[in-house]
C-alpha cells in the first residue's frame, strides 16, 4: 500500500511510485522500467484529451463526486493485465489532500 496526500492504493510489491516534482502525476516503475502512471485530472476534462498512449495500455478513470476529483490510472499492457488493474482500481481510495 502506498499513498500521498491525494490517494492511497495497493500495488504489486515489486513496483514503486514516484511523484513528478511539479505535476499531479505519479509514475509507476518496476525497477527502472516504467509500468504506468496515476494522474490527477481536472474534474471537467474529457477523457479523450489524455488518450495519447499505445494500444497495449490499460486505462481506468476514477471519480470522487464529493471532492470533485478525477484520477486516471494507466498501465502498460506488457507489465499488467485487466486482473491487475482491477485489483489496483478496487484498492484505490481518495484522500483529503490539498485543494486548489
Amino acid at each position: 500500500m502506498v499513498g500521498s496526500s491525494y490517494f492511497t492504493v495497493e500495488i504489486p510489491s515489486e513496483w514503486d511510485i514516484k511523484q513528478l516534482e511539479y505535476l499531479p502525476i505519479w509514475d509507476i516503475y518496476e525497477g527502472n522500467n516504467p509500468v504506468g502512471w496515476i494522474q490527477m485530472l481536472p474534474y471537467e476534462v474529457e477523457e479523450s484529451i489524455s488518450e495519447s498512449v499505445d494500444d497495449n495500455a490499460i486505462r481506468e478513470y476514477l471519480y470522487n463526486e464529493e471532492t470533485l476529483r478525477k484520477m486516471n490510472i494507466t498501465l502498460h499492457g506488457n507489465y499488467a493485465d485487466k486482473r491487475a488493474m482491477d485489483k489496483i482500481k478496487m484498492s484505490f481510495k481518495f484522500a483529503g489532500g490539498p485543494f486548489n
